[in-house]
């Protein structure tokens, strides 16, 4: 900084320029004219007060603007986050980080500490903002600042961990970044979103023994997860071990009949072991191919046709499941004769 006189002379410079802009501001009907000059009002006032108290020769400071500045352009402040949501409505990402981090860095400020706050909410937007262009050290900031308030400390929470998964290098990085996630599942069992990210971590990164305790823990402490069951289920399918995924996959369906993958994967399950007895009969050769030994791979192929045509009526695009190839499996083994019209939905 100048002189106390070069010093002086700016803060009335930058006041006129307050002055200014709030009577363009008055006039304004314009939106994203309107949001721009709140933005230039609060930079502008912050760097008048911050001329205007710079310390006298004898090391005495006297803001001659503020008090009058701080009535003015304090309701004006408070729409800084209004002007962050118009920006992100836009899609105007950075102008919209910069108007909730504008809000976040100057609310201790003199000019508006006297304002309603609402600063944990903006630096969560703030955090999501910054997470969204992949400045994770940022939105981890901000998520910080967010978990100091009760009333968006959840989501905070939520995005801290993201953060921190986004973040983690070493070993320790990764244990505290599980630590979080666990505690944060604990809080919310019913989460999907958090089970997801505790079986996704497990999977990454080998830990096979502690998914299968997860699961199994889950299992016992909520009979009512489907995603458990479901998991539960996928594992064993994996494992080729036919009725326990079956079992298991059931457990999911019996709690969502809609829970389209489950459905898919109950007919897929079944076809497998018809066609994996299949193959066995014919390595043992024709002495085992009995008539018992036939009705059970067709009873098999059935049941499977059973869920994979109501796979059919769930998702008739094809968009989650693309139920064609092992229906069509199913319609030739049975000889059904809607085999062909299914072989040509087929994507090769």
């Amino acid at each position: 900084m100048g002189s106390e006189l070069d010093n002086k002379t700016e803060a009335a410079k930058l006041n006129r320029q307050v002055d200014a802009l709030l009577a363009k501001l008055e006039v304004c009907r314009d939106s994203t004219y309107y949001y721009t000059t709140v933005v230039d009002i609060v930079k502008t006032a912050v760097s008048c007060d911050e001329y205007d108290n710079l310390p006298n020769a004898n090391g005495k400071s006297k803001a001659k603007y503020r008090q009058a500045n701080a009535r003015r352009t304090g309701t004006i402040w408070v729409q800084l986050v209004n002007a962050g949501a118009y920006y992100h409505s836009q899609h105007q990402e950075e102008k919209a980080l910069a108007a909730y981090e504008l809000y976040v860095q100057t609310a201790e400020h003199p000019l508006f500490d006297k304002q309603p706050h609402h600063v944990g909410m903006a630096a969560y937007y703030a955090g999501r903002l910054a997470y969204g262009i992949k400045d994770y050290q940022k939105a981890e900031r901000y998520a910080d600042i967010a978990l100091k308030d009760d009333g968006i400390a959840k989501k905070a929470a939520a995005l801290k961990v993201d953060c921190m998964r986004q973040l983690a290098q070493t070993d320790s990085d990764w244990r505290l970044y599980e630590a979080a996630l666990t505690a944060l599942y604990e809080q919310d069992t019913h989460s999907p979103h958090y089970f997801n990210l505790l079986v996704m971590y497990y999977t990454e990164h080998g830990k096979k023994e502690a998914l299968e305790k997860f699961v199994e823990n889950e299992i016992q402490r909520n009979g009512r997860n489907k995603y458990a069951w479901a998991l539960k289920g996928e594992r064993a399918m994996n494992g080729h071990r036919w009725q326990e995924a079956i079992q298991a996959y059931s457990r999911a369906a019996a709690l969502d009949s809609l829970f389209l993958p489950v459905i898919y994967n109950i007919g897929i399950c079944y076809t497998s072991e018809a066609v994996e007895m299949t193959d066995s009969l014919t390595r043992q050769g024709n002495e085992s191919q009995t008539p018992d030994a036939t009705t059970a791979v067709m009873a098999l192929f059935r049941q499977g046709k059973i869920y994979l045509e109501k796979a059919q009526v769930l998702d008739p695009k094809r968009s989650t499941v693309d139920w064609a190839p092992p229906l069509y499996q199913v319609y030739f083994a049975l000889g059904d004769e809607r085999a062909e019209e299914m072989r040509k939905l087929i994507k090769y």
